[in-house]
């Protein structure tokens, strides 16, 4: 299953070029993953003041195919790809109005334990959530 997140590109988002300021897509990917967190009922805010764990990201990698301007309406498309013992990666497709995938970003999370900062392993409720929206492996 593939959750979908709407933005619209902001006036404060574009650069001296008139496109997306490439940071900003992380950001924007990031209003999508606390979105995605709600929808699953895994929200951020209570994840963290529960004070069990925290799920910092690790690692993220960005891929930008075309550019994006000032008001351009789009869909964030977030698939989880892979879930290990103690950590998950997502990935956000931005796909314009015309269908196409502007940019996309990977974003890998670790489960820590939020006083020792040690890893820990993915509750099965988060864990259950997540395979709900696990794409399938590929196969070259």
């Amino acid at each position: 299953m593939i959750y979908k997140h709407s933005i619209r590109i902001s006036f404060q988002d574009i650069d001296a070029a008139g496109v997306v300021f490439f940071a900003h897509f992380f950001r924007y990917a990031h209003e999508a993953y606390e979105a995605f967190m709600r929808e699953i009922r895994q929200p951020l805010d209570s994840l963290l003041a529960e004070g069990k764990i925290i799920l910092p990201i690790v690692h993220t990698q960005a891929d930008y195919r075309q550019p994006a301007g000032y008001a351009e309406p789009m869909t964030v498309e977030l698939k989880v790809e892979a879930i290990g013992e103690s950590s998950f990666s997502l990935i956000y497709d931005f796909i314009n109005a015309k269908g196409d995938c502007v940019t996309q970003i990977k974003t890998v999370h670790a489960c820590r334990d939020a006083q020792t900062k040690n890893k820990r392993r993915i509750a099965e409720t988060l864990r259950t959530e997540l395979q709900t929206y696990q794409i399938a492996a590929s196969r070259d």
